[in-house]
């Protein structure tokens, strides 16, 4: 029997933790998934790593095991799309293969590079350049620190390229990249959207190892015999060139908008990030705020990043042999403010409103009455209390009222609501699995390459307003949470110079 789709998209998500791949209709819905979870390897303190081969893999299987369970609608795949973590690097040869693990977006071993980046450049110029706010974990830092510690791998190296680009050249065999990573990346000039050949030229890197670049929705080619094989498609389907996961994300939400006035959003995953799309850059006088082009290579989302969000859930979690569910369930016995305790949720150092990759986590005002529900919440607060720190950054250049929320802190109801009153604002879900954004995305960019997007239903799944109950608590314990970072800066840096001693 066949399929009764005439056209699907087959997305694939690199995420942190796992590989997702959706069977995607034209009008958003995704008739089935498949999941596979991905390893990150962190040799030594400040490393993050993972194998590309694995992602390859985790694709691979993913499909096949589509293609077992919905035989008839895999048929009808007409366009493949892959979004992916950003910020990092990917070394390949000319074969497009891994010479190297690929430095992930945590990773900021390359502090020494940095510094000497800001000396030789400028954080100020790199910034009013980029649109993006220069430090160890960007790209240009990271391939700098493979040129001068890799120096054999860098030799063989192509090309260097971001996540999604190495599933898309394993697909076609052409090794491109787009926009969205390049800008994110710190290597083109916003205003030209070029290469910039004098920054590289200063810093002794060859741009001959730079991807060719083009808008996401682009195809960049078609999927080959080789590859077809593999994963179990028919020959020929056209593989757009994709995207990083925040480009991908903004164009779901816009594409759900969730009767979003404001076109802002936040995403709740293992990092999280506040984001309003624009018609052109917003290069904030004190660089908290960061720019990417979108998937459409014209329009650009305006981001501020908190580092570790659910990371900070997953990490509790860990210390107490709780599930976030569990330990959403311990939060909601304690009172709004945690009986006075406050967490500063910098886990692997801050981005936005805070760019600090010495800031490490904290508890505050830790008293004996203090127990697991008071910490479980604490924790949930401290990154509500990040987020709404970025907001009141966006709201400087704009007012801000309604934030649409997805990725997987968004199924906390407990927590969404925590963010509504926290921030003073509305949070309203889209209809759409929260989780799956990055894949709805890159297919709606897709979709919209094909000429074959239909608009999904724009009814909100949920809406969360604010509590004027809780405005009090929240309020005083704010007030705190923002003290606490400029009290410790200069220990977090004495603390970093030490932090080898504590490690294994």
């Amino acid at each position: 029997m066949g399929s009764k789709y005439d056209f699907l998209v087959l997305a694939h998500d690199i995420g942190t933790s796992a590989l997702k791949t959706s069977l995607v209709t034209s009008d958003c819905e995704i008739i089935a998934a498949a999941r596979r979870e991905l390893e990150t390897r962190i040799p030594y303190h400040g490393a993050a790593e993972q194998d590309p081969h694995s992602w390859w893999a985790a694709a691979v299987e993913n499909t096949r095991a589509l293609i077992e369970t919905h035989p008839a609608e895999m048929g009808a795949v007409g366009c493949i799309g892959v979004g992916g973590h950003m910020l990092g690097l990917v070394s390949v040869d000319g074969n497009g293969n891994p010479l190297a693990p690929a430095l992930i977006h945590s990773d900021c071993r390359a502090a020494a590079e940095y510094a000497a980046i800001e000396a030789a450049v400028g954080k100020n110029e790199l910034y009013r350049r980029t649109g993006n706010i220069p430090d160890a974990r960007c790209v240009l830092a990271k391939m700098c620190w493979f040129k001068d510690n890799m120096s054999d791998a860098y030799a063989k190296t192509a090309v260097f390229i971001q996540s999604k680009d190495y599933l898309t050249g394993k697909m076609t065999r052409h090794l491109r990249s787009d926009y969205s990573d390049a800008s994110h990346a710190m290597l083109i000039d916003l205003d030209k959207l070029a290469y910039m050949d004098d920054v590289f030229k200063e810093l002794d890197i060859d741009t001959r190892k730079l991807p060719a670049l083009a808008p996401g929705m682009s195809v960049a080619g078609r999927l080959t015999g080789e590859a077809a094989r593999v994963l179990g498609l028919k020959p020929g389907i056209p593989v757009i060139t994709g995207g990083g996961d925040g480009a991908c994300a903004s164009e779901a939400v816009s594409a759900f908008s969730a009767g979003n006035g404001d076109n802002a959003y936040v995403c709740v995953g293992t990092s999280a990030w506040v984001s309003r799309r624009c018609a052109c850059p917003v290069i904030d006088s004190d660089m908290r705020l960061f720019n990417m082009v979108m998937l459409d290579g014209r329009s650009y989302g305006v981001f501020g990043t908190a580092q570790s969000a659910g990371r900070c859930v997953e990490w509790l979690g860990d210390l107490f042999g709780q599930t976030a569910r569990e330990i959403d369930a311990m939060a909601a016995r304690s009172p709004a403010g945690s009986g006075g305790l406050i967490f500063l949720p910098y886990l692997e150092g801050e981005r936005c409103p805070v760019s600090d990759t010495d800031a490490r986590g904290v508890f505050f005002g830790l008293a004996p009455s203090h127990n697991k529900e008071h910490m479980s919440r604490a924790v949930l607060e401290g990154v509500a209390f990040s987020l709404t720190s970025i907001v009141d950054v966006f709201r400087r250049s704009g007012p801000m009222s309604v934030l649409a929320a997805i990725g997987g802190g968004a199924r906390s109801a407990f927590w969404m609501q925590m963010l509504a009153d926290a921030a003073g604002l509305e949070v309203a879900l889209p209809p759409a699995p929260p989780g799956d954004t990055t894949s709805l995305g890159v297919a709606v960019a897709a979709l919209r390459s094909h000429g074959a997007f239909q608009p999904p239903k724009n009814a909100a799944a949920a809406r969360y307003v604010p509590n004027p109950d809780n405005a009090a608590a929240y309020t005083a314990a704010y007030d705190m949470y923002r003290s606490l970072y400029p009290a410790l800066r200069e220990s977090f840096k004495r603390l970093a110079k030490n932090i080898p001693a504590f490690i294994p």
